[in-house]
């Protein structure tokens, strides 16, 4: 009998384990980078590479992040994926954030966390001049996304000065962190750079990466 309940025990184990999404492949990809710096580019051209993708999800992602965070679990376990539950492995997340209640759920910013439970991910740093970030986040939804910042305050021009501060704190926070690690980094400059420095950051891990996979995708009107 014994014996018996020890085979059970195991095969409860291993269905936990699978229900978890344990046995699914770990390799990952988070854009650690502002929105408005070709986060829709970026997932369009994981998807068509061939990579599961998502993308802000109405605020979604960063909704579940942040619930995972505050029981200290692995803030991506809700997209490990099962077959019991009809749901995939996602690799690569882009445009993680959220407004909630005069605040902000910023998950690209806790890639400290992130990395502790993910060491071998592939993090990019998505960048352009920050001028014309600070253009585009302007124009962005017919004009109104600075309203967004209403708890910073109601003046356009104090929310610009806030978001360029916190461009410049977030960027040298992401290459501090990073200095002198051994891991797959790379900050991407989606004005400046050769999108093949991109393809060759990841086809190490994900297959040949095509050059003809990107090109630049211009957000909706209502998304991010």
């Amino acid at each position: 009998m014994p014996k018996k309940k020890s085979i059970l025990n195991d095969y409860l184990s291993l269905f936990r384990k699978y229900r978890n999404g344990e046995f699914f492949p770990s390799e990952r990809i988070f854009q650690i980078g502002f929105n408005r710096c070709g986060t829709r580019t970026l997932h369009h051209f994981f998807l068509k590479s061939g990579i599961n993708s998502i993308h802000w999800e109405k605020g979604e992602i960063a909704r579940k992040f942040n619930k995972r965070k505050e029981l200290g679990q692995d803030p991506f376990s809700d997209y490990n994926g099962s077959v019991l539950s009809g749901n995939t492995f996602v690799s690569a997340f882009t445009d993680m954030m959220a407004f909630e209640n005069e605040s902000i759920i910023e998950p690209y910013k806790d890639f400290k966390y992130i990395f502790d439970f993910y060491p071998n991910a592939f993090y990019i740093l998505n960048v352009r001049p920050v001028d014309n970030w600070i253009n585009s986040r302007i124009s962005h939804q017919q004009g109104n996304f600075y309203k967004n910042y209403s708890f910073v305050s109601s003046s356009k021009e104090i929310v610009v000065e806030f978001w360029r501060k916190e461009w410049e704190e977030h960027l040298n926070a992401v290459d501090l962190f990073f200095k002198g690690k051994r891991a797959n980094y790379m900050k991407f400059d989606i004005e400046n750079d050769n999108p093949r420095i991109l393809c060759d950051f990841l086809s190490k891990k994900f297959g040949n990466v095509s050059i003809e996979n990107y090109g630049h995708i211009k957000s909706k009107s209502k998304a991010r």
